[in-house]
């Protein structure tokens, strides 16, 4: 069965809870924040995740969902004239919208690449890159089910952060960047505790790029990547334990 859910020229995500019921979220033509569920009886109504607004464009939307279908939407909120920020709003398997909250600081230049990951109690950890003089840099914030932010923190230079949480929290977040002589991309990693707290940064692999990293729900964890020079081999590191 094919389904039309709406319209929007950026790319949709979605989340599927413990029951089956799918959240699908994205963008409405840049100028708002939508969602819908699929349950197994029907689709619900569109909802606003975060409206219209004069001078205001949205973007790069990610979701996740805990175990009773609560989830955390995040989206890159654009005004003219104001720098570009990642915002977070919690929406209930009841249809109750939290508030906006920026995540990332006022000073932080954005680069195109932010992603979102959640566990079973709510709690999600956010990540984006940022522009600097020097190169860019991977950053990421803990977000509680009750939307206290935890400490930004900067994981280290690159871009393209990708990050995956298991039930408890506990997950791994991966990057890619430049060697020190710029002749291939490394694929860095740092690991993720149920507090939030981030572990040694370490090279999971020294010619890799794409990277993503993905977790079982006992936090048993694996990456793939493509390697960066010829001839671009997919590669995979299988069963480390999150935590």
């Amino acid at each position: 069965m094919c389904l039309t859910l709406g319209v929007g020229p950026d790319q949709p995500v979605v989340a599927v809870d413990r029951t089956g019921t799918a959240l699908v979220a994205w963008t409405e033509n840049y100028e708002r924040v939508v969602a819908r569920r699929v349950r197994p009886e029907g689709v619900s109504a569109l909802r606003a995740i975060a409206g219209a607004a004069t001078d205001v464009r949205y973007a790069s939307v990610s979701v996740a969902l805990d175990r009773d279908g609560d989830a955390v939407i995040s989206y890159r909120w654009s005004k003219a004239g104001e720098p570009p920020r990642l915002r977070v709003r919690h929406y209930s398997h009841t249809n109750t919208l939290g508030s906006a909250i920026s995540v990332s600081p006022a000073a932080h230049e954005l680069t195109f690449f932010d992603e979102l990951a959640g566990d079973l109690d709510g709690d999600a950890v956010l990540t984006w890159g940022r522009w600097t003089s020097d190169g860019t840099e991977v950053f990421a914030r803990s977000i509680s089910s009750t939307g206290v932010l935890g400490t930004v923190t900067r994981l280290g230079a690159g871009d393209w952060p990708k990050v995956a949480l298991d039930d408890d929290g506990d997950g791994l977040v991966t990057w890619q960047a430049p060697s020190p002589d710029f002749s291939t991309s490394r694929v860095h990693a740092r690991t993720i505790g149920q507090d939030g707290a981030f572990g040694a940064a370490e090279i999971l692999a020294p010619d890799g790029r794409f990277a993503q990293p993905a977790s079982s729900p006992t936090g048993r964890l694996s990456v793939i990547w493509q390697k960066g020079s010829y001839p671009s081999d997919v590669r995979a590191r299988f069963g480390g334990q999150a935590g």
